[in-house]
């Protein structure tokens, strides 16, 4: 935050808005666990000085982040209007890594909101996005389990657990083999639930006794 400070005020006495936009941002993002409030209030003063200069990309960033500290608030309203705005600006200057990151964000909301086909349609998207990602840069783009393992959770919740237990496992490889261990942690006890639900009461202690483990 020290650091972040400074830098403003350097590049605002040197007259760089988009340095000093830049410097609020990231006091921001340095802020958002600790102190909500503080970093809504500096990622407005970055959006407007974004505006200011016409930098597209910026304005969206911020109003992405401000999304994500909005949904962590519980204000999910103003969460998905902050991405729908963003991935507005993310197809205007076809960010397309962006727009599968926005899309994400705004099927959450659809989905902590209720509307399941909603966020499984976003989800869908979403995943369609990474695949274009992938294909376009096979050596530097991995593959994305996330979109799948949401979309799993949806299948679960609509009583479809065939469907849900194959993305559950087919995230879960992805994670493996790109050893996310945090990740994996989420599918294997997303698998114990399953197995829970099914009755499988050994196979689901399996899974939670791994997820453990990780």
């Amino acid at each position: 935050v020290a650091a972040c400070r400074e830098s403003r005020d350097i590049y605002a006495a040197a007259g760089d808005l988009h340095g000093e936009a830049t410097a609020l941002r990231t006091w921001a993002d340095a802020v958002t666990l600790t102190d909500a409030p503080e970093s809504i209030r500096l990622y407005q003063q970055a959006q407007k000085l974004y505006r200011r200069i016409g930098s597209e990309g910026g304005v969206a960033a911020v109003v992405n982040n401000l999304g994500l500290v909005y949904e962590a608030q519980g204000d999910l309203a103003t969460a998905e209007k902050m991405h729908r705005q963003a991935l507005a600006s993310f197809r205007l200057i076809e960010n397309k890594r962006n727009q599968a990151d926005a899309t994400g964000n705004i099927a959450d909301e659809r989905m902590e909101q209720g509307d399941l086909r909603g966020a499984l349609r976003l989800y869908q998207e979403q995943m369609q996005l990474e695949n274009q990602l992938q294909l376009a840069d096979a050596r530097n783009s991995a593959p994305s389990a996330l979109p799948g393992y949401n979309i799993a959770l949806i299948r679960q919740l609509q009583g479809d657990l065939a469907s849900a237990k194959q993305g559950f496992e087919h995230s879960l490889a992805i994670w493996q083999k790109s050893s996310s261990q945090p990740f994996s942690a989420y599918a294997m006890w997303s698998l114990g639930s399953l197995r829970l639900q099914e009755a499988d009461f050994s196979g689901a202690r399996e899974m939670y006794d791994q997820a453990l483990a990780l």
